[in-house]
Formats: C-alpha cells, sequence, structure tokens
C-alpha cells in the first residue's frame, strides 16, 4: 500500500507573523503613570525548542501603549530574526514562566501565532519543533540577507513550506520531541557542570587562578 505524502501548507497560511519591539520602541520607554511591568525576552534567552522558564529584562510599559500586539501568549512561537535562527514556544502562560511578569519579545526577534481558526488543525509545539529542526533552519538561512549577521526576514518565515500530519501525530511528535529536547539538555548542562569542575580542579594542580 502507497504512503500518502504529509500535506504542506506556507505557514502564513496557519500562522500571523510580526516583529518584536524595535529598538527605537524600547528606546522611547519613558515613565508614566500608569506604568505596567514586563519582561522582553531577547533572542539570546531562545536556547531551546521547549523552555520551563524564560529569562527576561524587566521593563515597563505605559499600559496605552502595551497593546495586545504586543503582550505574548501562551502557545506563542518565538524566533530570532538575526544572527542563528533559534526557536522557542511558551507552553505555559507568560506569568508562570516568567516568575510573574507579563512578556514581550523584543529586536531582533519575531513572534509566530497560530491563527484561532487553525488551532484544531495545528499544534503549536509541533509548529515550534519542526521550525526548529535543521531543514527549516537551513531553508531560512539560505534566504536571510547581511554577511556578519544574518537576517532572516518575516516574508522568508512566512513563505516556507510547513508539513502538516494529521493533528494527534503532531501531538506525538511534540511530546517526543520535547522529552528529547528536555533530555538533551539536562545532559548539556550535567556536561557543562562537570567541564567546569574539572577545569578548576586542573587550575589549583598548576597553580592559576
Amino acid at each position: 500500500m502507497p504512503h500518502n505524502p504529509t500535506k504542506t501548507l506556507k505557514l502564513e497560511s496557519i500562522a500571523r507573523i510580526r516583529a518584536g519591539l524595535s529598538s527605537r520602541d524600547v528606546q522611547n520607554l519613558f515613565p508614566s503613570d500608569d506604568e505596567i511591568p514586563l519582561k522582553m525576552i531577547s533572542s539570546s534567552s531562545l536556547t531551546s525548542p521547549f523552555l520551563s522558564q524564560i529569562q527576561g529584562e524587566k521593563i515597563t510599559m505605559s499600559a496605552s501603549s502595551t497593546t495586545s500586539r504586543h503582550l505574548l501568549e501562551q502557545h506563542d512561537i518565538i524566533t530570532t530574526s538575526r544572527g542563528s535562527f533559534r526557536v522557542s514556544i511558551l507552553e505555559k502562560s507568560p506569568e508562570v514562566m516568567s516568575e510573574g511578569y507579563q512578556l514581550v519579545a523584543g529586536p531582533m526577534c519575531m513572534v509566530v501565532r497560530v491563527n484561532d481558526d487553525m488551532r484544531n488543525e495545528i499544534s503549536a509545539a509541533y509548529l515550534a519543533w519542526i521550525l526548529s529542526t535543521p531543514a527549516i533552519s537551513s531553508k531560512i538561512t539560505s534566504s536571510a540577507r547581511g554577511s556578519a549577521a544574518l537576517i532572516f526576514s518575516r516574508d522568508s518565515l512566512a513563505s516556507l513550506e510547513i508539513p502538516v500530519p494529521p493533528f494527534a501525530e503532531q501531538l506525538k511528535i511534540a511530546q517526543v520531541a520535547r522529552h528529547a529536547t528536555q533530555l538533551y539538555d539536562a545532559r548539556r548542562a550535567e556536561a557543562t557542570l562537570e567541564y567546569s569542575v574539572t577545569i578548576e580542579e586542573l587550575n589549583q594542580i598548576v597553580g592559576l587562578r
């Protein structure tokens, strides 16, 4: 029996894509009477597709300028827009992932949010995983501009062809990917700690400080 190929959809047909705060937005954060405390996610925070906690810089914005366009929601996917292409998803509410703060995406980030009418067809966790794969990263990188630092455009992200298996299969794929990623991150942390301890011990042997 022949295998039915997985259908593909362009990312722009299943999700909204927008830029994070611009550098000008950040420079224009002035004190006001209706300030809202927030944390701003930087591109350096996107260290893994499935993070249990998000590190961010504390900022304040006036309620009038803090529109729903800026505030992040659970299941939003954050990508870098410059440098190396990285992806992270907010699998829990922003407040849970950032010690009670609401979150905004900073400069050099883009936000991907699955369309409301696609949420029964597209798993955000699956989409985050597929965007983080080497195959997709390679496509994004090949269409990037710049030499010293690659720049990824919204259009290049929007035009990506995303494989879309059945929803139940997406959930299974995301579950396996999440477990593998968390295991990898834990082992990497252990290896980093062991390396640091070993180097410190060797430094002491030869009298380095």
